[in-house]
């Protein structure tokens, strides 16, 4: 395999999904009966297999991190655009399937610069849970409270523990947890940041919170595929708290270059083009439902 032509990764993948896309068609019962087995075949089969073929090919040959990088990349695109062509002619895209799809996918796309970064200085975190930081917040409230000398010291650690958890379980789980150098940074991705955006906006905001009790300062930075513009309230809100750097559109991927050392964006303008290498009816049928937005990287 040829995996600097996306001409011949397509051939591949586009062979090896058309089985499945007659079976998947003939399929009688729900979207999700018909569409999972499309998915999965892409992306635990397809792509899986080439992904490993790409890795032991670079290993053999020794390839530089940044051409394992290039091609890896090129690999999730071109599986990306067969998945959108063979999932679209089982069952075509609507407004909700599409821009959903695409928020996860992006963030996969970009988080592969994480997973094979030129910048060898970028080293991927294990995060903290929730229930240790509250354990070791709990402690260090009980030694406060033996230092004060208070007259009442349970009842002050029984209320403590209560406003700690009205909290509930927060996941702290983001996107990606790494250090550079001496930065800790705490990032999460979005294609975009629409209006149903609240719940999550509150839950950036508490996660950010968690993080600065901990004895190492941490960057959390909020990185946004779509400009500025296109966002609302709730992204004004991450921005102007302190809390949450926020990168969108261009300065999102200037961010990511900085942090990875290489300029996806570039690679973007030099290997992405949705309108040329998807096949014509896929790209039409998103095209008339106003969804090539989302193809906008």
């Amino acid at each position: 395999m040829d995996f600097t032509s996306k001409t011949s990764i397509f051939k591949v993948l586009r062979d090896g999904m058309a089985d499945e896309v007659v079976r998947c068609s003939k399929i009688n019962g729900g979207k999700r009966l018909r569409t999972a087995p499309i998915n999965k075949k892409m992306w635990q089969s397809q792509h899986r297999a080439l992904l490993k073929e790409l890795i032991e090919t670079a290993a053999n040959e020794t390839w530089p991190q940044a051409e394992i990088l290039d091609c890896r990349l090129r690999l999730f695109y071109c599986a990306l655009v067969v998945n959108i062509e063979t999932r679209n002619k089982v069952v075509a895209y609507d407004y909700m399937d599409f821009a959903r799809r695409i928020g996860e996918v992006w963030e996969t796309f970009c988080k592969i610069c994480w997973e094979t970064p030129v910048n060898r200085k970028v080293k991927r975190l294990k995060p903290p849970t929730y229930g240790t930081v509250k354990a070791e917040l709990l402690e260090n409230f009980a030694t406060l409270v033996a230092g004060s000398q208070a007259k009442n010291p349970k009842d002050l650690i029984r209320e403590y523990n209560r406003a700690v958890e009205l909290l509930g379980n927060i996941n702290l789980k983001e996107d990606e947890y790494c250090s550079l150098g001496d930065r800790r940074l705490v990032i999460d991705f979005k294609s975009g940041f629409g209006s149903n955006e609240k719940g999550n906006t509150e839950r950036l905001l508490t996660v950010a919170k968690i993080f600065g009790t901990l004895p190492e300062k941490h960057e959390c930075i909020l990185v946004v595929r779509a400009a500025e513009g296109e966002g609302n309230n709730y992204l004004q809100v991450l921005k102007s708290s302190g809390l949450w750097k926020v990168y969108c559109g261009a300065e999102a991927y200037k961010f990511m270059q900085e942090v990875t050392g290489f300029d996806l964006c570039a690679w973007i303008h030099k290997n992405i083009n949705f309108p040329e290498d998807m096949e014509a009816s896929a790209h039409a049928h998103l095209k008339a439902a106003g969804l090539t937005k989302y193809l906008a990287w």
